[in-house]
């Protein structure tokens, strides 16, 4: 998360569910029922860049990058924006810059490069959001929607393969499996279970699980049935903690401090050493 956002986020507001304000409009968290505006969220806004060898791609915004590189469908973003601002959308099929939420444009004769010609605006009820608000913008929805512009941007094609090989083993669950499992792990029906915001349902089905491991393989643990390579680890760590976030391919790399004390490199005594 950047410093601008950093200094206007408000992370508290995520765990009730509350909207994020930018530039004096609330943007509010998608809720898991809205599985229409879940698939937007992940089509517009999840999309990596960084990772794209072309200057062009890497200076661009994220605004341009969507429109004319990813090639989105221009009312699938002013759509999206109507819901999360909860402002009302207009009853035509074709939006106008008269409408509440529509794009502008200028020109910009000093421009070098083809998208450095002109400048895209959002106007959200007469309020201008340049190409960096909206990169910013990009990171509230991100965050409050239970990822973030760290993890999103992070992605690489051949850690992804490896990634993709190493889980596909696991069990693959779509929604209803999710939704089913929530509600078994909460005692919450379907529908409160809808009601729950991405942030809100990510967070509360992990510390559920991690309840629930607890429970049931710590005293394996502290009996001795089950122990760690180095003694001093925790295999089950206790629920009541606070949890960093993960990063996207923590599942494949490894610590290495943690490495080198199972290894017992870390050993003072030990003839192998491993450079910096």
């Amino acid at each position: 998360m950047n410093n601008i956002v950093q200094q206007i986020y408000n992370p508290d507001n995520d765990i009730w569910g509350l909207p994020q304000e930018f530039k004096g409009i609330k943007f509010y968290p998608i809720k898991i029922k809205e599985t229409k505006y879940k698939k937007l969220f992940y089509k517009l806004f999840c999309q990596p860049k960084s990772y794209i060898a072309n200057r062009d791609i890497l200076r661009m915004s994220y605004l341009k990058f969507m429109l004319y590189v990813v090639n989105i469908v221009p009312s699938e973003l002013l759509d999206f924006l109507y819901h999360v601002t909860q402002i009302n959308k207009p009853d035509l099929k074709e939006y106008s810059n008269s409408d509440a939420i529509h794009y502008l444009q200028k020109e910009i004769p000093s421009g070098i490069d083809e998208y450095e010609k002109f400048a895209i605006f959002i106007s959200i009820i007469d309020i201008i959001f340049t190409e960096q608000d909206f990169d910013n913008l990009r990171e509230i929805i991100l965050e409050q929607n239970g990822t973030s512009i760290e993890y999103i941007e992070s992605y690489n094609p051949e850690l992804e393969k490896k990634l993709e090989f190493m889980q596909r083993n696991m069990i693959d669950m779509d929604l209803k499996d999710e939704i089913f499992s929530f509600c078994a792990l909460t005692g919450l029906s379907e529908v409160e279970a809808g009601e729950k915001t991405l942030f809100q349902f990510k967070s509360r089905f992990e510390r559920e699980i991690m309840f629930k491991e607890y429970g049931l393989f710590k005293p394996l643990e502290v009996s001795g049935q089950v122990t760690a390579k180095n003694k001093k680890d925790e295999l089950f760590k206790h629920y009541l903690r606070h949890i960093e976030k993960s990063g996207r391919y923590d599942a494949i790399f490894v610590n290495k401090d943690k490495f080198l004390l199972d290894s017992g490199f870390s050993n003072p005594n030990s003839q192998i050493k491993i450079n910096e």
